[in-house]
């Protein structure tokens, strides 16, 4: 009775053990999903910035070059 009672705590134990190891695989691939989510967020965040610092720096420089281009026509 005591080595039954033995073997049903065994196959307790290994169900409970592969219950909770699924629980944390699930947890740490919705945390590596989350991460990864955050990354690509940030990721685009800052490209969008640049591209629009960019798209500032080449309307400044095509504003200088007008400015230019009308002072050199200017001296002629």
């Amino acid at each position: 009775m005591c080595q039954m009672m033995t073997v049903q705590f065994e196959s307790q134990k290994r169900e409970l053990e592969k219950s909770l190891r699924v629980k944390k695989d699930k947890k740490k691939e919705t945390m590596t999903i989350r991460m990864k989510q955050k990354q690509q967020s940030l990721t685009s965040h800052m490209v969008t910035k640049q591209s629009e610092q960019m798209l500032d720096l080449l309307a400044q420089k095509k504003q200088d070059l007008r400015k230019e281009l009308e002072r050199n026509w200017r001296h002629r």
